[in-house]
């Protein structure tokens, strides 16, 4: 596990092509790192059932709760607005193009 700093932990985020977090994949939405401890860089929202209603959950993520993160692996911890801990895992771009081995 490393500690890294929000601008680093940010840039993660924007090489990623979308997170896991609680099983589900979501493309988090970037704001951007604004040096401003109530700014929120960025937001994850989904919909899931809850007695038999569809709730429209959204969490966020503000600067002056994550002038610090740590990964480990492909795991980034972040805490939300609310104060609770976050692990998503990150997963990355790639050119699936480039990793065809040509038989020719």
């Amino acid at each position: 596990m490393k500690e890294i700093n929000l601008h680093q932990a940010y840039d993660l985020l924007q090489r990623s092509a979308a997170i896991i977090l609680e099983g589900r994949l979501i493309m988090p939405t970037l704001i951007g790192v604004q040096d401003d401890d109530v700014n929120e860089f960025m937001y994850i929202s989904w919909e899931e059932e809850w007695e038999d209603e569809m709730l429209n959950v959204e969490i966020s993520f503000c600067e002056g709760d994550n002038q610090t993160a740590t990964i480990d692996g492909d795991i980034l911890t972040l805490v939300n607005s609310e104060g609770e801990v976050d692990e998503m895992t990150l997963l990355q771009k790639f050119d699936a193009e480039s990793m065809i081995i040509s038989k020719d």
